[in-house]
């Protein structure tokens, strides 16, 4: 076989792979450079976007760089523009122990493969998920001196595990996927360091039962981790229920998505920002059947395979079993896939590209490969890297801004109703209320089971002045969730457009007594008080919000409007300066009102 030429040169490839994709994260965080330029992103695929006028707020999911400030820990780890002489360090001594089992043209090869693959673009691009950097930065950290570990002995050996155990606590910290973590560990005292026999009864040997207690430490975090995530989902109504897809239905997008980032490792086409679950999900539709067949396909041609190779054996259960929380099995959100995913799951496969051109470089060493043949696939393998860039650099491209974004996104997959919901809401915050309508409707349209979309249309038909339309599609939304602070915020601001401020306060009211804290409630109560001249107590609405969320920059808004209102103008002047920092196109409407600001 051609990709590996000797079964020790792939057990040394293993065991070094941690520092494989450590220089592989360390270079994919540093392949945007800087983005400046970029604006908030609002992105809604979480939750059905919840609409608001131009007079009122809309407390959305904003990013950017700036919000890099939550995550100071990586500067310190040496990510982009850190200039960590302790990371530099670290990565040249990784490259040069790697360089000596993988050869130079793998190790730039599984680099530049990991580093420049589109599916990368997600994670780096978009400021919230930088989140899969540094949990991957510290679940690798966690893996290399766990190997280390393994290689020591006595006190140096315990000192080991016990700093092993402490990255992996920062890793669950930074995000909850590395949950799995454990298992990659037994996998790799299986395969390749040996250390547990891969046989029945296994758990009777002295030395099997000393190794494996070693993960009890890793496994009660890795189940606290799960238990505190599903909690956290379950809690804010997240978590996708049996009844809605049931376990034919589970199994068929466990099956999709286990063979989606492999098909997309290698052939990455149409990605988007959201690949959305559908209504239905039938196992036996060609897209779930054929990609189940797939998997089974491959897994028992790498289960047979396994004597000759084990690493590609190895590298599928990897993959599996960091991906398996995300599967579908159990499910939260509008997800099918999301590209993100792949960031953990698909280290092992940039391992094995590297470790086959690595292989080919050995065999041109040896005089087992042709030169002439060697020239070609180097050909090959660099035009399949240009490729990757290139892609990449267009896949980046769209988290340029909220428009871009959704636009691509509506675009890529048409059939996407969040995605046409997303774009439609872009337009209502433009005032494009036509335009707005239009792909509002078409989103419901496609998905007329989401009822929460009839209080967004009608929002957007009140901003055409179409009222009667409007409370029509605003009421069968509210009847169906009449508790959904969401659903009584959204028919309080109809109302409020129409100047009917007596009929708004109580839906605002009620919303404030289910949720005290939900800010476009708070927001919209305090602007319809000032605007029906209780300047005072809607003032202190305004503060509240300002205190529960200080970056929203209708909240800011709304506080100039009020202390204009009561001839405040230093208070309104501080506000309006926040206001600018945070929206300056927003903050444009008032800029008659300070003319030495403009």
């Amino acid at each position: 076989m051609l990709a590996f030429q000797t079964d020790m040169s792939t057990q040394d490839l293993f065991r070094r792979y941690s520092q494989t994709i450590s220089m592989a994260l360390y270079n994919v965080t540093s392949l945007q450079g800087s983005e400046d330029g970029h604006t908030l992103l609002n992105w809604q695929a979480g939750q059905q976007p919840n609409l608001f006028g131009p007079d009122h707020v809309h407390v959305n999911h904003l990013v950017s760089r700036d919000n890099m400030k939550e995550w100071p820990t990586l500067d310190t780890y040496g990510l982009p523009g850190s200039g960590s002489s302790a990371s530099a360090s670290l990565t040249q001594s990784l490259g040069n122990r790697l360089r000596r089992k993988m050869g130079a043209y793998g190790l730039i090869m599984a680099t530049l493969f990991f580093a420049l693959h589109p599916l990368r673009a997600e994670s780096v691009a978009w400021a919230t998920e930088r989140r899969d950097v540094l949990s991957g930065l510290f679940f690798l950290i966690t893996v290399l001196i766990y190997l280390k570990a393994a290689e020591g002995e006595g006190r140096r050996r315990r000192r080991l595990l016990v700093a092993s155990v402490a990255c992996f606590v920062l890793a669950l910290l930074s995000k909850s996927i590395v949950m799995t973590l454990p298992l990659v560990l037994v996998l790799l005292d299986l395969y390749p360091l040996g250390r547990l026999p891969l046989r029945w009864g296994m758990w009777r040997e002295a030395s099997a039962r000393t190794v494996l207690k070693e993960k009890l430490p890793y496994l009660a975090l890795g189940l606290a981790g799960a238990i505190t995530s599903y909690w956290a989902v379950a809690s804010n109504h997240y978590l996708t229920g049996i009844d809605k897809y049931g376990w034919p239905a589970r199994i068929g997008m466990t099956g999709y998505s286990l063979w989606f980032y492999l098909e997309k490792t290698f052939l990455p086409l149409a990605l988007s920002p959201l690949h959305e679950l559908p209504a239905v999900v039938n196992p036996l539709e060609p897209r779930f059947l054929l990609s189940g067949l797939a998997v089974i396909v491959t897994s028992v041609a790498l289960l047979a395979l396994h004597r000759r190779w084990p690493a590609g054996l190895a590298v599928w259960v990897y993959y599996g079993i960091v991906l398996g929380p995300v599967t579908g099995i159990v499910h939260s959100g509008y997800q099918l896939t999301h590209d993100r995913y792949s960031y953990l799951s698909c280290l092992g496969w940039a391992l094995l590209v590297g470790a086959a051109v690595g292989s080919v470089a050995r065999g041109v060493a040896t005089g087992v490969v042709r030169p002439r043949f060697a020239r070609a696939g180097a050909a090959v393998a660099a035009a399949w890297i240009l490729a990757l860039g290139t892609l990449t650099w267009y896949q980046v491209q769209i988290w340029r801004d909220t428009e871009t974004l959704w636009r691509y996104a509506a675009e890529s997959d048409p059939r996407c109703s969040i995605c046409q919901i997303n774009l439609g809401y872009f337009f209502y915050r433009q005032g494009l209320f036509t335009l707005a309508k239009e792909k509002v409707e078409l989103a419901l349209a496609l998905r007329p089971d989401r009822i929460r979309v009839h209080s967004n249309l009608g929002l957007v038909l009140q901003g055409l002045g179409d009222s009667e339309a409007a409370m029509h599609h605003l009421n069968i939304a509210l009847a169906r969730y009449p508790d959904d602070v969401s659903m009584l915020t959204n028919m309080a601001v109809g109302l409020i457009q129409q100047g009917r401020y007596a009929e708004a306060m109580p839906y605002l009211e009620r919303a404030n007594r289910i949720d005290p804290n939900y800010v476009p409630g708070i927001v919209n109560r305090g602007s319809a008080l000032a605007q029906t001249g209780q300047l005072e107590a809607g003032l202190s609405y305004l503060l509240r919000a300002r205190d529960l969320r200080p970056d929203e920059p209708q909240v800011r808004l709304n506080l100039v409007r009020a202390y204009l209102a009561l001839a405040r103008t230093d208070a309104a002047r501080t506000e309006y300066d926040a206001l600018v920092k945070l929206d300056p196109r927003l903050a444009q409407s008032l800029a008659a009102a300070f003319p030495l600001a403009r």
